[in-house]
């Protein structure tokens, strides 16, 4: 099972609406005045030496100027090297392999960046699992002070970090007790003193959490629950007390979705949190969602739109203030496009955009040959969007753009 890292277009929607004028009235957010808009750019973030030519974006930090990904480097084995792109200039970025944080460890795949740029998270795989018998673990990683391997929980042998709060002293992810990634349940790994505490956030269903709120309270994802059946997920975010135990709380699913769901992103937009997603199961219809929790009410759910002829989508990340979301759609032949969804106050509603026609109509020619087929994140004030694509070469790459 591949979380972190994986060669194909398809696999990534784990990482994974004309909405009616009813339903995204009940959605709808207030907007806040943007700064002046920065010129659009696009940018190829290449890939590390000695390896197979292929790198892949996952998370972005709240300024837009640090991403976390995964290269295959000439060190990294199954999976890729850690990747940390950082922003030089407004036409520059800075590629980092962060190496290995032991000899016998395979590969780092990063999953993801704090909010304040200064950590990235990932997890580590091992040649032979290592005392105590721990065959993948969690990390967080900054170049002045390298690894930090957060544990797992005693019975557990497989971890990963999947999401870091604003300064990387909460990050939440996965663990389990089989090294098949059988059994997952969401974990939390907590920075008290000098220590790391880790928490099981979802001890009865099968699950995952996929991205934690900045102020480090609340955690997004799937879970295996009753409505979904046997093999089936549920979006999901759970809500962490004041003495450290964690609350589950359901989303739901469209209708006519099978009652599958999943959480990708979050945003606090006043008293509301704003959860984006998806609902569907990949084999039929998979439709983009935003959920708005305000308090202890029934979540309010309502579907995205997507790009004409466009028959599946799935939202993955939103800005701060709820304005932009960014994604994917895809069509019956699962050919893939990079999509955004600008939140317009005058109708109360999203439109949805291709990134690439966006971008060409801007002037932008740096992207004329990629396919871009995944976006995976977004910058605080929607800026700036990363993702992952194949390039004019063939190979698969990472991305960063700008957007005003």
């Amino acid at each position: 099972m591949n979380q972190i890292a994986c060669s194909r277009p398809r696999s990534l929607l784990l990482f994974s609406c004309v909405v009616a004028a009813a339903m995204i009235g009940t959605i709808g957010v207030s907007m806040a005045a943007r700064p002046p808009e920065p010129a659009a750019h696009f940018f190829g973030l290449g890939d590390l030496p000695g390896g197979a030519t292929i790198s892949y974006a996952y998370g972005i930090s709240g300024s837009g100027n640090v991403i976390a990904g995964e290269s295959f480097s000439a060190i990294s084995q199954t999976h890729g090297e850690g990747v940390q792109w950082k922003r030089l200039s407004p036409t520059s970025w800075r590629m980092t392999g962060i190496g290995l944080p032991a000899r016998d460890a395979l590969n780092s795949p990063a999953a993801s960046a704090s909010a304040d740029g200064r950590w990235i998270v990932g997890r580590v795989s091992y040649t032979s699992p290592t005392a105590p018998l721990i065959d993948t673990d969690a990390y967080r990683w900054r170049p002045s002070t390298g690894f930090e391997l957060l544990g797992v929980p005693s019975g557990f042998v497989v971890a990963a970090a999947l999401g870091a709060d604003k300064h990387g002293h909460v990050i939440v992810g996965w663990g389990g007790p089989n090294p098949s990634y059988s059994n997952l349940r969401a974990l939390a790994w907590r920075r008290v003193a000098s220590n790391w505490r880790v928490e099981l956030i979802e001890p009865q269903y099968d699950s995952l959490a996929l991205r934690v709120d900045p102020v480090g309270r609340i955690a997004i994802g799937w879970g295996n629950s009753p409505a979904a059946g046997p093999s089936g997920r549920e979006a999901v975010y759970w809500t962490r007390g004041l003495a450290g135990s964690w609350q589950r709380h359901w989303l739901g699913a469209l209708p006519n979705t099978q009652g599958m769901s999943q959480a990708s992103g979050i945003a606090r937009v006043g008293p509301n949190h704003l959860i984006v997603g998806f609902s569907g199961v990949f084999s039929e219809v998979i439709l983009p969602t935003i959920w708005r929790v305000k308090g202890h009410q029934l979540p309010q759910m309502a579907e995205l739109p997507l790009l004409p002829g466009f028959t599946s989508g799935s939202a993955n990340a939103i800005s701060k203030d709820g304005s932009r979301i960014v994604g994917n759609c895809w069509d019956a032949a699962f050919v893939f496009q990079a999509c955004v969804w600008d939140y317009v106050p005058a109708s109360g509603s999203y439109v949805v955009s291709n990134l690439k026609d966006r971008l060409s109509a801007l002037g932008v020619t740096a992207a004329d040959g990629w396919s871009l087929w995944h976006t995976s994140g977004v910058s605080e004030d929607g800026s700036v969007i990363c993702g992952s694509g194949t390039n004019p070469q063939g190979d698969h790459e990472g991305w960063a753009a700008d957007l005003p």
